[in-house]
């Protein structure tokens, strides 16, 4: 089986950028397991901020991560589950619960 990451393991900018951003997106990653210390930086700020909105594209959606997202976008490979053909491969989005 063929199965690729995409991305790096660090976080793409500064905390400070992640705490004021407006919209958080996460690709393939579960945040509070994978990246404690961004995941909870991040949940402050929703809490400080209920405006923020957080999106999450993966075909796993975790009950940590589920509690602060605004949309889970789960994705599907080509030919169900295996390696992945890439973001935009049969987008089923599920709405998150109102934060």
């Amino acid at each position: 089986m063929d199965i690729r990451a995409f991305g790096s393991d660090t976080l793409p900018g500064t905390y400070d950028d992640l705490e004021a951003a407006d919209l958080a997106v996460l690709v393939g990653a579960n945040l509070a397991w994978r990246h404690p210390v961004p995941y909870q930086r991040l949940a402050a700020a929703k809490a400080a901020r209920p405006a923020m909105r957080v999106v999450v594209i993966d075909p796993r959606r975790t009950a940590r991560v589920g509690a602060i997202i605004n949309r889970h976008l789960a994705i599907s490979p080509p030919g169900g589950s295996g390696g992945s053909g890439g973001p935009g491969w049969g987008r089923s989005p599920s709405p998150a619960s109102p934060t």
